[in-house]
């Protein structure tokens, strides 16, 4: 579904693009299809993304709601690390799906990002960047990811380790990564970042440590899981759900020497967000 001509002329003034526009994105459903205008400059640039404020058009219960779309830093990464975004988020929607219904009291949720293709990319942006300075320069015909836009003060809760911000970090998030590993056997969630409204956590952009490797270049497979545990203490949730026997070709590693035998672990100050 492209933008209507009607409304492209609208958008344009005195034949200069007005604003940064996408094409729909990818949906499962023809009732639930967006596309997206966001602002002009990011209101965050990480280590991976630069983040923009939009709001949703299109068809669905979500279109005149705020979302986030992200764009790649690196422009020459390839589709794939789109689709290993997603499909950790999907990952983690499920599990968190498993722990709600295990807590019942306290709810997690993950952010679904879709891809979707700029379509347009506003005229006025060498202006702004002269007032709102920012690294990151949209290309027309790029792969954005588009998600919804989580309310409530923004927080890092854990890092990729399973490092934990004792400040705010509730024991409900840190049973919840250990419960990923108690029912997967195979892989730890941590990385945690998102707001808190009332009962319930809204996530986005996790980190996955798996024993296969399957989930991207922050995937640090048996040292990022055994890193998580060295650090880990159980409390009433999680007192005992299964750890992760050492294997045998790990044998080196021990809850207290495990840290030591990969990349130092940063103290959550010098963690950076994986947006």
């Amino acid at each position: 579904m492209n933008i209507s001509s009607e409304l492209k002329k609208k958008m344009k003034i005195f034949g200069f693009e007005r604003d940064n526009q996408t094409l729909s994105c990818s949906a499962e459903n023809l009732e639930d299809v967006y596309t997206s205008s966001f602002e002009l400059y990011p209101f965050h640039e990480g280590k991976e993304f630069a983040v923009y404020k939009g709001l949703y058009n299109g068809i669905g219960p979500k279109r005149g709601e705020f979302c986030v779309v992200k764009s790649k830093l690196n422009k020459k990464q390839k589709l794939n690390s789109w689709n290993q975004i997603t499909f950790i988020s999907a990952k983690a929607q499920h599990y968190s799906y498993l722990f709600n219904s295990y807590v019942k009291h306290r709810f997690i949720s993950f952010t679904s990002p879709r891809q979707a293709i700029l379509e347009t990319v506003s005229d006025f942006i060498p202006v702004i960047r002269l007032v709102k300075h920012h690294e990151n320069k949209l290309k027309s015909r790029e792969i954005i990811l588009m998600e919804d836009f989580i309310e409530g003060k923004f927080q890092r809760f854990s890092t990729p380790s399973g490092l934990v911000n004792s400040a705010n970090c509730d024991g409900i998030l840190e049973a919840f990564s250990h419960f990923s590993w108690n029912v997967s056997r195979e892989i730890i969630i941590s990385g945690l970042q998102g707001a808190c409204q009332g009962a319930t956590y809204h996530l986005t952009t996790p980190t996955i440590h798996s024993t296969t490797g399957s989930f991207g270049e922050n995937d640090r497979q048996w040292p990022g899981i055994l890193e998580f545990f060295a650090s880990h203490r159980c409390n009433n949730i999680c007192s005992g759900w299964m750890r992760p026997d050492v294997p045998h070709h790990l044998k080196f590693y021990s809850s207290t020497n495990c840290c030591k035998a990969t990349a130092p672990t940063p103290s959550f100050s010098e963690a950076s967000s994986h947006f």
